[in-house]
């Protein structure tokens, strides 16, 4: 299980170094996870089933192969960063990630499947970034920001305007340019050689949902993540990056007896020395919902028109 997805830890990270170096405030509090809103019921059909002794490792194949089977597939993400710079000051940066996908995926990242996909990637706290794509077969058209301000209170945006509309002819177009794939679920490579004994757990049932936790060598499971981080924060950021090692890889899954990704939550954290702006380890927590459904707030056409439709500064 290998590949890249909004790589969402990189953008935090290249939000913070250069907010920080202008000094542009101090960011809120952590995003909350909440209650699931989505995907609270089981699908009623998937291809792939779980069986009595699985293991943690084996149960998690399942739900992934079922979530690139499924002929709709809704993912909802939050996540968060808490560092220390500049002698003690504390700083936030939350992500809220949106994607919804018609069609079956492609666990090779090509969109094989000539799905449909909205996607979106909201970042606020220290400083403030939105962008969103949609892909339509072989066609992607990508926008961002060229200005925003988030309302913590309401959680909502304003004040937006978009820049141009930028085109590619394929998603691996848009990956070489933006080092960004929606149609992949995560940009780990998660082996089975790689679990920890330390930490991971067997799953358990109740109430028709398995939960169980993998523990996964930080160092071996994101050698390709971290040159990729590197590369981001010394070209895009133009800072200095030294030491930068994964320290903790750990995922929290909750999958529906049926063998459906239910819900995740993931504690990535490593250290860096940035520019002298950032010595120390940073960690990100997160929490994606996943439904197979079309469900308010998260259908595919209404994205699709609005994208057509807003504003462009």
């Amino acid at each position: 299980m290998k590949k890249k997805i909004l790589l969402l830890t990189v953008t935090v990270v290249l939000i913070l170094s250069m907010s920080m170096a202008l000094l542009a405030g101090c960011g809120g509090d952590p995003v909350e996870f909440g209650e699931q809103t989505i995907g609270t019921e089981a699908p009623s059909n998937v291809a792939y089933s779980v069986e009595d002794g699985m293991s943690a490792f084996e149960m998690l194949e399942v739900g992934v192969k079922n979530y690139y089977d499924a002929d709709v597939a809704v993912m909802s993400y939050k996540g968060s960063v808490v560092t220390t710079i500049l002698g003690g000051i504390k700083v936030t940066q939350n992500v809220i990630s949106n994607k919804i996908r018609v069609g079956k995926g492609d666990e090779g990242g090509n969109n094989a499947n000539k799905a449909k996909y909205f996607a979106d990637n909201q970042s606020y706290g220290y400083t403030s970034l939105y962008e969103k794509m949609i892909i339509d077969g072989n066609s992607v058209t990508y926008k961002n920001s060229s200005s925003q301000k988030y309302d913590e209170d309401n959680g909502t945006w304003k004040k937006v305007k978009w820049n141009s509309d930028e085109k590619y002819d394929s998603v691996a177009a848009l990956e070489k340019e933006k080092n960004n794939n929606p149609t992949i679920l995560w940009m780990y490579d998660l082996q089975a050689d790689f679990v920890l004994e330390e930490g991971t757990t067997k799953p358990v049932l109740e109430n028709g949902v398995y939960t169980f936790t993998l523990n996964f060598d930080p160092l071996k499971s994101t050698v390709e993540y971290q040159k990729t981080m590197q590369t981001q924060l010394e070209v895009n950021a133009g800072m200095k990056v030294s030491g930068l090692t994964f320290e903790t890889l750990k995922i929290t899954v909750e999958l529906w007896e049926n063998g459906a990704i239910k819900r995740i939550f993931i504690t990535e954290s490593y250290f860096m020395n940035m520019a002298g702006i950032i010595k120390s380890s940073i960690t990100l927590n997160s929490d994606t919902q996943y439904a197979y459904e079309e469900v308010d707030g998260f259908r595919l056409q209404e994205h699709f028109d609005a994208f057509a439709t807003e504003f462009v500064d």
